[in-house]
């Protein structure tokens, strides 16, 4: 997890769509402020823009209009300690999304300059390459981001959905790491894709097929759901291979410990080691806690 303080963080405090409901009455719109943005070497004019702060989280959303009509929007979620969760850029002249490939960090340059709590303002900057597809690495399905924001900033409102309690945390080869998942599933399992914004992924398991519990289990990836009904999977995004991250999945042991399963959410800590199949390097992951959606 790469941080680019420029000025102290003066605040202490998951697809995920992460710009604020239109019908939010915590939205500060063109009141405030500025949303520079530079997208693919053309200057856009935003016509209004948004932040709200949700936890320890903030998302930043802009919309740019011409002739009444939605021409492109942007929207950002980040951590209050620098990881950039994701980036989305609609362009409506070809009708796509461009999102931050996989190891965002290393495509894009994101800065935190100040979130100030006295006035409720935070400043941030971004600059790099989104992608057409967010599996694979830019080329020629990508677009070019040059933004400098300073906006006003709501608490999210009670009426709408919080992520503010989720999120995991770990230390990976001794550094740092946060992540925040995104759901999926397959016929036997639900899984929550654990993204930062760094080369590593962390998949969590949880199978459909069974009830959960707490506890403290023992799991391998090989051995999916045999010795344990949940299993943690480690990828680590390649760029040398220049194609989809996931060739690179780890087979990943370790233990798990599940202190609490709600509805549609699990929490609880783990630990693992990793191993590059083709290689043999090791990815020692410790001090991992999470409290994540699965379904």
């Amino acid at each position: 997890m790469k941080k680019h303080y420029i000025f102290c963080l003066s605040l202490i405090f998951t697809l995920i769509a992460c710009s604020p409901s239109s019908n939010s009455n915590s939205n500060q719109q063109n009141s405030f402020g500025y949303f520079d943005m530079i997208y693919n070497g053309n200057m856009l004019q935003y016509s209004e823009w948004s932040a709200e702060k949700d936890g320890s989280y903030y998302r930043v959303y802009a919309s740019k209009y011409e002739n009444n009509s939605e021409r492109n929007d942007i929207s950002i979620l980040f951590h209050e300690d620098g990881t950039l969760i994701d980036i989305q850029a609609y362009d409506r002249d070809i009708l796509n999304y461009y999102s931050a490939p996989f190891f965002i960090d290393n495509y894009l340059d994101f800065s935190i300059v100040d979130i100030n709590a006295s006035d409720n303002t935070l400043k941030i900057q971004f600059n790099g390459d989104l992608s057409f597809n967010r599996y694979v690495s830019v080329g020629s399905g990508s677009v070019t981001v040059n933004s400098s924001v300073y906006a006003e900033f709501q608490n999210i409102s009670p009426n709408l959905p919080s992520i503010a309690s989720f999120g995991t945390t770990a230390t990976i080869n001794g550094n740092s790491w946060r992540g925040l998942g995104r759901r999926d599933e397959t016929p036997d399992y639900y899984y929550t894709e654990i993204q930062g914004d760094d080369q590593y992924v962390i998949y969590l398991h949880v199978p459909k097929n069974q009830t959960l519990s707490t506890g403290t289990f023992n799991f391998t990836n090989s051995n999916m759901g045999v010795e344990s009904p949940y299993v943690i999977f480690l990828y680590k995004y390649n760029e040398d291979l220049g194609e989809n991250y996931d060739n690179m999945d780890y087979n990943s042991s370790g233990t798990m410990t599940i202190s609490e399963v709600g509805v549609n959410y699990i929490k609880g800590t783990f630990s693992f080691t990793s191993v590059d199949p083709n290689t043999g390097d090791t990815v020692t992951v410790t001090n991992g806690v999470f409290s994540e959606r699965y379904r």
